[in-house]
């Protein structure tokens, strides 16, 4: 190994190492239903456009079996014989 190879692979591990910590916590603020983010103020609108314009309600929590196959192929939802169904 040369010694511009241990170079770059140590520089890739220190970056790694550097960037481990925000983006963890930067991860956890968007997967928390109520977090926000510094890119909210941008993104939040076309979020809510996409909602509106799929017919999402971001209020309900909807499995995924019943969001995917109704929005993504226009099919019926699978639990519409079930006790989801009010959601669904």
């Amino acid at each position: 190994m040369h010694s511009y190879e241990l170079v770059q692979l140590c520089l890739f591990i220190a970056l790694l190492a550097a960037l481990t910590k925000p983006l963890g916590l930067y991860l956890c603020r968007v997967f928390d239903p109520v977090g926000k983010t510094f890119l909210d103020p941008a993104l939040r609108p076309v979020e809510r456009g996409i909602y509106r314009l799929l017919g999402i309600d971001p209020r309900l929590q909807e499995p995924w079996l019943g969001v995917a196959p109704r929005h993504g192929r226009g099919m019926p939802s699978p639990c519409s014989h079930s006790a989801w169904s009010a959601c669904c």
